[in-house]
Order: structure tokens, then sequence, then C-alpha cells
């Protein structure tokens, strides 16, 4: 790869961690409402986790719901412990065509927690046309985290950006790493992980916040 695709010093592009964009909100039954990083104790039902993955992540109907797990909070191992939902699809049954999506979400403040797509092939990056530019996959992990961490996106580093490899050995896209900074200083420990194909597809993305 290139040594001008690695050179991501300082970015500026129009669009920026600091702007001001309007948070996501947490479809509410009629119990009441839940928002996206709210504090509140009350938990999200299943559908409700569910419907918000969704609506994040635009999973259509040729993926498969193939489990759903809730992980209670522990007492054991507080203040980290989170209570949360998880779920699996598939799509397809055989290679090349074969993926899966995982997410999980705070099943408390409704942030995505993680996702994960896996590929048997070349499903998730079969894409025709010009890759994107480091600088287009980072603006595009800013448009990401303004949507999945409205609430964190004032909060973050300049971001660290290396070439991805699939499991073929191929370079076909980009890790960035967002840490938290407090009173200016990065913690490397919090922060937000997307990996991006070079096409923009959102691959893996991880949120850690203590």
């Amino acid at each position: 790869m290139s040594n001008h695709r690695l050179q991501i010093a300082t970015f500026v592009l129009g669009i920026s961690l600091f702007g001001s964009l309007s948070p996501l909100a947490v479809q509410a039954d009629s119990s009441g409402s839940t928002s996206v990083g709210s504090s509140s104790t009350a938990e999200l039902s299943q559908q409700q986790a569910l419907d918000q993955v969704k609506k994040w992540l635009a999973i259509d109907d040729s993926y498969k719901l193939i489990q759903v797990s809730k992980n209670e909070k522990s007492s054991t191992n507080a203040p980290f412990a989170k209570a949360t939902w998880s779920f699996t699809w598939n799509k397809g049954d055989a290679p090349p065509n074969m993926e899966s999506l995982n997410a999980t979400v705070d099943a408390t403040t409704g942030i995505l927690l993680s996702f994960y797509r896996n590929y048997n092939g070349t499903s998730a990056t079969a894409k025709t046309g010009d890759p994107l530019t480091a600088d287009q996959v980072v603006a595009k992990a800013v448009n990401w985290i303004a949507d999945l961490a409205p609430s964190k996106q004032n909060l973050l580093d300049q971001p660290v950006v290396q070439p991805y490899t699939d499991y073929r050995g191929i370079e076909n896209g980009y890790s960035l790493r967002f840490s938290r900074l407090v009173n200016g200083v990065p913690v490397l420990s919090d922060g937000i992980s997307i990996t991006l194909s070079d096409h923009g597809d959102l691959l893996n993305y991880n949120f850690s916040w203590t």
C-alpha cells in the first residue's frame, strides 16, 4: 500500500468530531421512553434493542436472526458490569456468500457496544468503483460515531489509522482508533474502534468507556 494512504496526520475535513449532531432515540413502547445514552435504570426490552440495532445498521430480511441472548448485570464485577442484549444473524449457507453479523447493546443506556461482520468470501467487500481514500474513510467513521455514540463525539482524540488486512491477507480497508480525552489527555483504554472497508462498509465497531 502506498505511503500516502497512511499519512493521516492532522485531519481536517469539513466534518468535525466537534460538530453538533442530533442523537438517535431508542424506540419507546407504551410503558415509557428510553433515550440512547440515558442514565435511567429502566432496561430496554428485547424488541426495543433489536429495533434500535436494525435502525442503526440497516439489517435487511436477507439476514436471518439465529440467536438472541441477555446478559444480566452482575454485582461481582461492578462497576464495569453491564446488562446487555446480543443478537446474531446469518446470511447464506455456503462460501463465498456466507456471512454473519453480531451486535451487542447496553440494555440500560441503549448504546451499541460492539458490532462484528464475519464473512467467508468477498460478499462484504465486493464493490465496484474506486476505493475511498484514507481521509474519506475517516470522515465516514466520524459519521458513524455521530450516529452510534453522539454524546461522546466531542470527547475523542483524532484517530490513529492503520490499514486493515482481511483473512485472505488482502488490504482492503482501514482500522481507526478514537481514544477518549480527559482534560486533553488521551485515555488509551477508553474510546471507540472502527474498521471500515475501503468502500465504506462497517466491518467492526467497539465501544469502551469506563
